[in-house]
């Protein structure tokens, strides 16, 4: 050891005899340093919950770039602060810790932090089985300080400076040696008379490892392996290596066995690894499975991958060689009669389905006896129903015109184990606990002139609002703001969550752009421009990595078509990739402005298309035009809204007439039944109530909602007895052509 080493050693420990805390921690003589790591004033700083002190004391050693251990360490402290904030119901607080002191690892694992939001949602966070043991404050922090403990002894800046060297005298002995050395002939060298001068040196001042350590056991032993260095671990069980002669089981943390698999754990090497091998444990060995042993099978032979035939089969020994080579005479048939009789049986069958379809009609439903249909209860002002969704536990949530959140929330009971939407049952109209409405910034708007947006998050946590103001985000939980972002001008007017990651939103705005938001840095990475007027539908595939955007594009390229309704953008580096005019019926082209949606069906490539004038089917990402269907004559009523079922299968279409079309949505668009106004709304001649938004339900097929023009929610789905919506057109399964002229006729009567 150098004397200038040893110098700082000696005067370390004299400050320490004397008590001399402050002087040894807090004005940062250990810190700046360098050569001892406290161990035990670090414990107080962690059991304390002086987290700012924890960061202050440890920077003096390490960052959260040195290496995989500090960064784990700075992850853990920055964590348990964000729990403790949830824990004492700190909403904003804990969105605050989340953006400003955990965002900076989301490099390192976005997935983690996405859980660790996913937490805002819950009335309490140990609903989630990873954090279902954590119990109060003050146990959680000695829980915390066992893994940093483990961290920091496997930290290769770190873990030689845990130990305070045994020093053969003290700074006071020292200091009484060359006192004495400058007065040789001083007879009774005792006669010094200064208390610092006359301290004993003391053996082992500073405490060993351990000696103020949790009282859980004795202090951990350490086992060789590097860390993992995903986030993950924390939140999804397996953490680092355990305490080897403990079996106590910590949050977060699982003891490692040779036949324990780790959840959900990634890892990845650094320079810090290679340099200190021992320091993490090879999670990526433990979760690899056994070679599978190929199964012996004598009528296939594996080849190679790069040999012609991958799979060979063999011929079965049983059949003999003249029937092979002679197979002709063996099979020989009289094909021209059966191709025959094939077309004649083809013929047959389609005379038979044209007679059907002469006298094939679309169910029509006008009493109410017809089906079943609900009106949501409602306390609140009325305004019109301008958005409206299910949320994926089967809930109900509307924006009014006026801004206001509303939520319906159906029981669960014998009646309804699911305690989904039903219109069997009347659900609850909810209201957060502190007993006010949840309504959206209006801040300088009209909320009657402003485009009113919502959007459910794909695990169905969050919903973002906006209603011609600032954008705000909610957790469904709660309903309390999380944050808002994108001010106007110009004002947001449609908001859809990128699915592949809920942290990426893209937001159609006033001015025709479309805004691809990152909420974790809070800043715009990518404007898209493309339409001419506001944007109006987004939709996201994820097997073609596209986004499609449509817009309220009104202006007129030919007498047939509106000029770029649809946009075309490659997830991929956000550019465009085509764009499409919509086809307007003839003797409609003179639209006013209005909004084009657009949805993906299931399979993620056909695109529903709907329009004041039609509902279209599209192949994306080409945008070719697989289907139309058109109300029949100029006076039918005016599609108000669109959408298709869970499953697909149909496509539930408003009117402004109040009635609502079901189609079929297979390559044939027919309309199957017909829902007159008067089976689910009251007789009331002077009013002209009309459906401006459907939602699907999530997971039942038959069951729609309408959000209406007085304001008011109904739920409608078939009786009992038929358990769906009308019967398909006879030559559905045929594959034959679409009509869309006899079998919408009804919607034209009086």
């Amino acid at each position: 050891m150098s004397s200038s080493k040893e110098i700082v050693f000696l005067i370390l420990q004299s400050l320490d005899e004397e008590k001399f805390k402050a002087t040894v921690h807090q004005w940062r003589l250990e810190q700046e340093s360098g050569l001892f790591f406290n161990i035990g004033y670090f414990e107080e700083l962690v059991i304390n919950g002086a987290w700012d002190e924890v960061e202050k004391y440890l920077s003096g050693f390490t960052n959260a770039q040195d290496n995989t251990c500090s960064m784990r360490i700075f992850f853990e402290i920055r964590k348990q602060k964000y729990l403790e904030a949830l824990d004492r119901n700190g909403t904003a607080k804990a969105v605050d810790i989340l953006k400003k002191d955990l965002k900076v690892f989301s490099a390192l694992d976005q997935n983690v932090l996405k859980e660790m939001a996913q937490l805002l949602t819950l009335e309490n966070f140990r609903e989630r089985k990873q954090l279902s043991l954590y119990g109060d404050t003050k146990s959680a922090r000695r829980y915390l300080f066992h893994e940093l403990e483990l961290l920091i002894h496997s930290n290769p800046l770190l873990h030689d400076k845990l130990n305070f060297p045994n020093l053969n005298s003290g700074l006071g002995t020292l200091m009484n040696q060359s006192l004495n050395w400058q007065h040789p002939f001083h007879e009774n060298r005792s006669s010094v008379a200064n208390p610092l001068m006359d301290v004993v040196p003391k053996a082992g001042v500073f405490s060993p490892l351990g000696a103020h350590g949790p009282a859980l056991g004795p202090p951990p032993t350490y086992t060789a392996g590097p860390p993992p260095t995903s986030l993950k671990g924390r939140m999804d069980g397996p953490s680092f290596i355990p305490h080897a002669s403990s079996s106590a089981k910590r949050i977060g943390f699982t003891a490692f066995s040779s036949s324990a698999k780790p959840i959900g754990f990634a890892a990845f090497n650094s320079g810090a690894d290679a340099f200190y091998p021992h320091i993490c444990l090879n999670v990526a060995a433990i979760l690899e499975r056994p070679g599978i042993p190929p199964t012996n099978n004598s009528a296939v032979v594996n080849q190679s991958t790069d040999s012609k035939h991958v799979l060979v089969r063999q011929r079965p020994s049983e059949i003999p060689d003249e029937v092979l080579h002679n197979r002709s005479s063996v099979f020989s048939m009289d094909l021209n009669g059966i191709n025959q009789r094939l077309a004649d049986e083809k013929s047959r069958i389609a005379d038979e389905l044209v007679d059907k379809s002469r006298m094939w009609k679309p169910t029509e439903i006008s009493e109410p006896s017809q089906c079943r249909s609900l009106r949501l209860p409602d306390n609140l002002i009325a305004a019109r129903v301008s958005r409206l969704l299910y949320t994926n536990s089967g809930a109900i949530l509307a924006l009014t015109a006026n801004a206001t959140h509303k939520l319906w929330k159906w029981p669960r009971n014998n009646e309804n184990s699911t305690g989904k939407a039903t219109a069997r049952i009347v659900p609850q109209l909810w209201q957060p606990s502190s007993g006010m409405l949840v309504t959206n910034d209006v801040s300088n708007t009209n909320p009657e002139d402003a485009v009113p947006c919502l959007a459910l998050s794909k695990n169905g946590a969050y919903v973002m609002s906006a209603s011609g103001g600032i954008v705000s985000l909610y957790p469904l939980m709660t309903f309390e703001t999380i944050t808002t972002f994108m001010p106007p001008p110009p004002a947001a007017t449609f908001l859809a969550f990128y699915p592949q990651d809920n942290d990426i939103i893209a937001v159609g705005m006033e001015d025709s752009s479309i805004q691809i938001y990152y909420y974790l840095f809070d800043k715009v990475n990518w404007k898209l421009e493309g339409h001419r007027e506001r944007i109006t539908g987004l939709a996201f595939s994820n097997v073609l990595n596209v986004l499609v955007s449509s817009g309220a594009d009104s202006r007129v390229a030919f007498s047939f078509m509106l000029e770029n309704a649809l946009c075309v953008w490659s997830t991929d580096g956000w550019q465009k990739r085509r764009s499409k005019c919509l086809q307007i019926p003839v003797g409609q082209a003179t639209v006013p402005l209005t909004d084009t949606c657009i949805q993906f069906h299931q399979d993620q490539t056909r695109l529903l298309v709907v329009h004041a004038t039609q509902i279209a089917i599209y192949e994306a990402p080409m945008l070719e035009q697989l289907n139309q269907w058109i109300p029949p004559k100029a006076n039918a009523p005016r599609i108000t809204h669109a959408t298709y079922s869970c499953d697909s299968q149909s496509i539930y279409v408003g009117f402004d007439d109040g009635s609502v079309g079901i189609l079929t949505a297979s390559a044939s668009l027919q309309l199957r039944c017909l829902i007159n106004s008067t089976s689910y709304l009251p007789a009331n001649p002077s009013s002209r109530v009309h459906p401006l938004v459907i939602a699907a339900h999530p997971s039942e097929p038959n069951q729609f909602a309408l959000g209406l023009s007085d304001g008011g929610v109904c739920v409608l789905q078939p009786i009992e007895s038929e358990g769906k919506w009308g019967t398909s057109p006879p030559h559905e399964n045929f594959g034959g052509p679409s009509s869309t002229t006899s079998e919408v006729d009804s919607l034209n009567q009086p």
